[in-house]
């Protein structure tokens, strides 16, 4: 949508939706404008990536909504052009193996074997223990990073609500997943934690059926304006849609029952 429909002076509210909404959706048509709060030029960190290039990328401090799902989207973008979610999957996966390996031995192990046999399961067991270390480094790193490039592309309240969060997931006596669930014990750094860790950081952000309201209102709420073209209207329309897959879904809460369905899906077809 050109800049022009962005205005607030330009497109209203009631050119695009249907009637006066009793509840505002997660992120509307609209974009909304903060009006009192002073307009900040963002600081800017350099991320490098894999093939030596050089990205400028904003890091995000405050702004609405969309602005803050759009970053966390460019943020997962980064972290995916690392290949980090795939580092943490196969270095978890070697993790396992190695230590189902290692296990094997130990139990196979024969007090009375013969001493070069024994020497020989010695030197299997010393080697098996040195790839389970180095994959567990491997994938600790991998994971550390990952947490880490979130955290330096947020700054100010978002920056401390990360770190809120991370605490709360992997320095407690007892962690409680998205749904509410508490498991005691301190949970380690994984790939799924990762991303636990980011849906909760969203619910601080929006509501836990913010899929659910998101669809609804592309659904049935919104209307094309007259004054935007129908390109206009279809790619801010996508937009919208797209933003579905990343917000929370009711699905995911406490307040989820059997027949509960996930609504963070995108609409195949809009028109």
């Amino acid at each position: 949508m050109s800049s022009n429909l962005k205005s607030p002076d330009m497109l209203k509210d009631v050119e695009c939706e249907k009637g006066q909404l009793s509840q505002r959706p997660p992120i509307p048509y609209v974009p909304v404008v903060d009006l009192v709060t002073p307009k900040e030029e963002p600081t800017v960190l350099k991320v490098k990536l894999p093939d030596d290039s050089h990205i400028s990328v904003p890091i995000f401090s405050r702004g609405n909504n969309e602005e803050y799902i759009a970053h966390i989207v460019a943020v997962l973008r980064i972290i995916e052009q690392k290949s980090l979610p795939k580092k943490c999957r196969v270095y978890a996966k070697a993790v396992v193996k190695r230590q189902a390996a290692l296990k094997n031995l130990q139990e196979a192990s024969e007090p009375d074997a013969a001493s070069l046999e024994a020497a020989a399961r010695k030197v299997e067991i010393e080697q098996t223990t040195q790839m389970l270390q180095e994959a567990q480094r491997a994938h600790d790193k991998a994971i550390a990073e990952s947490y880490e490039q979130l955290r330096n592309l947020l700054s100010g309240d978002a920056q401390s609500q990360w770190d809120r969060v991370c605490r709360e997931m992997h320095e407690s006596d007892s962690w409680a997943a998205v749904n509410g669930k508490v498991t005691e014990g301190r949970r380690p750094r994984t790939w799924m934690s990762f991303l636990d860790c980011l849906e909760l950081h969203k619910l601080t952000v929006f509501s836990a059926d913010a899929a659910e309201k998101q669809r609804f209102y592309i659904q049935q709420a919104v209307r094309k304006p007259q004054r935007a073209t129908v390109r206009q209207h279809i790619s801010r329309m996508g937009v919208l849609n797209d933003y579905v897959r990343h917000l929370p879904t009711l699905k995911d809460s406490s307040k989820a029952v059997p027949t509960t369905r996930k609504g963070n899906i995108p609409f195949a077809r809009l028109i």
